[in-house]
């Protein structure tokens, strides 16, 4: 027979399949093949039967999912004990196995889940249901999110936008994000009696007449698949302009009309004003129409239509606003006080210190501002501001501020170089090695800026080749890599040490440190010595 189940905001169509297993009186019935999409869930319902003499319980009964196509695999789901690390937290046993019940819920499906899978019952014995073994299969998200608004568009009056996750289950929360417009967002959770859930998100904001036909657009992203849907909707905003009596917002750029309408006994004469300076004027009509041409910011202001007639004069005002892109972001230094930022957009500081750059840019209406660092996928601040405590190695490199605003974004970048100390390089052995009658050292250094090395071998220095010793060193990017072979007797040589330094710190590795032997002789003597002062010690107390 075939079921359908509804699940996860698509339609699961089931093949039900009833096997009776070799031993009689057991038998199970579950879907042979199910999908559902990557990052949802999906639900297996499935139910069996033993044997009218075997009683269970819920006591001395177990279940367990494995996937079938491993061998000796950990099991994917259990009433009880370890389950796989790859389902731990998505694959659940949901079913009361005592009662017969052996259904399994999947949530946050990704790829790897493809398989079959086999139901195994332990009670006093053990027995595998190998007659069936239902397959899951994983496909790539088609599902999108649902954008719904609880109210017509109108200019000027808050209105809520809903975006609703696909898929109903019990699975991880979701990333919901807006872009398109600016506004305060709210995400929410809707709980079911079934224990399954929706997700979803409010966005608030009041719309302008600017934004109609503007796109809007969720996102919703399911991280533990790393997977993602977006929908779009095109905003259609109603608005009315009465005689010009709201403000104007052009876009900088665009062209807009300012209108004035007058209505008198006689007809008036209407002249339109910015400031003082007349623009437009008209004899005897009622309406007077300004053109604001391929706008700019000196086309910002107050304008003023003035009707005059026998009897009076009139004057009614009107705010014209540029609006613009956000301008390139200036970054700036804000501590320490004597912190430089080069020509090239470098700021050269030392490792523990502290460091605070501000950003700012010019824009209309105003941008928010953020600081992100390339290859991060987070945002670093939230802010103008962007500051370190401690500044660490770490944190060299590339920051960009970027500034948006409802009509784009504007990005202005500063390289962070840290200034530390010689040390060693993780992962990289500074070592000596004897060859015949020739030590091979290898020093290797991580510093900003370069070092200087040089090698002390006993008690001489040397920073360069000499007779017995050649030296050769190179640089890749902040690595310091010094060779040095010495070809004097190695026998003769009882430490090696390779020092490094820059203006920042100095850093000493030792590489060969052995025990000075004397000849016997000498050793006699200082023993014979040692015993005549410890006598003459004796003596005088």
């Amino acid at each position: 027979m075939t079921w359908y189940y509804v699940n996860c905001s698509f339609i699961l169509i089931f093949t039900w399949i009833s096997y009776t297993n070799s031993i009689p009186g057991y038998s199970i019935e579950a879907p042979k093949s199910v999908t559902v999409q990557r990052g949802l869930c999906v639900h297996i319902p499935c139910h069996f039967t033993v044997e009218k003499s075997v009683t269970l319980s819920e006591r001395n009964t177990e279940g367990l999912w494995f996937n079938g196509t491993d061998k000796n695999p950990p099991p994917v789901a259990a009433t009880k004990g370890d389950i796989s690390e790859a389902t731990k937290g998505r694959f659940f046993l949901t079913g009361e196995v005592w009662k017969g019940d052996c259904s399994l819920s999947i949530n946050d499906a990704v790829p790897s889940d493809s398989s079959f899978y086999l139901f195994r019952l332990i009670y006093s014995n053990k027995y595998s249901f190998s007659n069936i073994k239902p397959e899951v299969t994983v496909i790539e998200l088609t599902d999108k999110p649902e954008i719904s608004l609880e109210k017509t568009l109108v200019a000027g009056k808050e209105v809520t936008l809903t975006c609703t996750s696909p898929g109903r289950c019990n699975g991880s929360t979701p990333l919901i994000t807006w872009s398109g417009v600016q506004g305060k967002v709210v995400t929410y959770t809707a709980d079911y009696p079934d224990g399954n859930k929706t997700y979803y998100s409010n966005i608030t904001f009041t719309p302008s007449r600017l934004d109609n036909t503007f796109p809007l657009s969720c996102t919703v992203n399911f991280q533990k698949s790393n997977t993602s849907t977006s929908q779009k909707m095109i905003l259609n905003v109603e608005y009315t302009i009465h005689n010009e009596n709201i403000p104007i917002i052009v876009m900088e750029g665009k062209s807009e009309i300012i209108k004035c309408t007058v209505d008198s006994n006689p007809q008036s004469n209407i002249t339109w004003y910015k400031g003082e300076i007349a623009l437009q004027n008209t004899s005897s009509r009622q309406t007077l129409i300004y053109n604001v041409k391929n706008a700019n910011l000196s086309d910002a202001g107050i304008y003023r239509c003035s009707a005059t007639n026998s009897l009076s004069t009139t004057n009614k005002s009107i705010e014209v606003t540029v609006h613009y892109v956000p301008r390139t972001p200036q970054i700036n230094c804000s501590m320490p006080k004597d912190c430089i930022i080069e020509g090239n957009k470098t700021i050269y500081i030392n490792e523990g210190s502290s460091l605070s750059l501000r950003c700012s840019a010019e824009s209309s209406p105003a941008a928010s501002l953020a600081w992100l660092k390339p290859g991060n996928p987070n945002t670093i601040s939230l802010d103008e501001e962007l500051h370190f405590s401690n500044i660490l190695h770490s944190n060299d490199g590339l920051y960009t501020c970027q500034a948006n605003n409802t009509y784009g974004r504007s990005n202005a970048s500063v390289t962070i170089k840290v200034i530390y100390g010689p040390r060693a390089v993780s992962g990289k052995d500074s070592t000596c090695a004897t060859e015949e009658r020739v030590i091979k050292c290898t020093c290797i250094i991580q510093s900003f800026p370069d070092v200087n090395i040089q090698w002390k071998i006993d008690e001489k220095s040397y920073a360069i080749s000499d007779k017995d010793i050649l030296i050769s060193t190179s640089r890749f990017d902040e690595e310091t890599t010094s060779m040095m072979d010495l070809l004097l007797n190695h026998n003769e040589v009882h430490s090696i040490q390779c020092i490094s330094s820059n203006q920042h710190n100095h850093f000493t590795l030792s590489l060969l440190s052995k025990e000075r032997k004397y000849p016997p002789s000498i050793l006699d003597s200082l023993r014979n010595c040692l015993h005549f002062l410890l006598a003459e010690v004796l003596i005088l107390l």
